[in-house]
């Protein structure tokens, strides 16, 4: 298989910059918190052992959760997503793990989860809890 001499990072960033005004994309840490309609997410790009990014990104969503929840009574669920060129059994990681190419379809195009209201609180408390 073939690789752009691009990293999955810089593929992954210009994936999330594609995804309109419905998502707010915010830089964290070691990757991206996204909010939008579809849900929330933190997304990671991996570059290192696989098992062990899966559950760096996963922890690092539910830390994310817990920092909103200090604020609001009901934070949605936040998805982990890790970016690899590997893709292992769907079981073995406890997050999402797919290709930059596939990323900015799997957050725009899923259902909405989160309504207009809620969806407003959490980006104006992303915007200070983590800007």
């Amino acid at each position: 298989m073939f690789r752009s001499s691009r990293s999955l990072s810089d593929e992954a960033r210009d994936e999330l910059v594609r995804l309109g005004t419905a998502h707010i994309t915010f830089q964290i840490e070691d990757g991206w918190f996204v909010v939008g309609p579809t849900g929330l997410f933190v997304v990671s790009a991996a570059d290192g052992d696989l098992h062990t990014e899966a559950q760096r990104v996963s922890e690092r969503a539910r830390e994310v959760r817990a920092s909103l929840a200090l604020e609001l009574s009901f934070v949605p669920f936040v998805d982990a997503v890790l970016i690899s060129d590997e893709q292992p059994t769907p079981t073995s990681l406890p997050c999402i793990t797919l290709g930059a190419d596939k990323l900015r379809a799997t957050i725009a195009e899923g259902p909405r989860t989160v309504d207009d209201a809620t969806l407003g609180r959490l980006g104006l408390l992303a915007l200070h809890r983590l800007a």
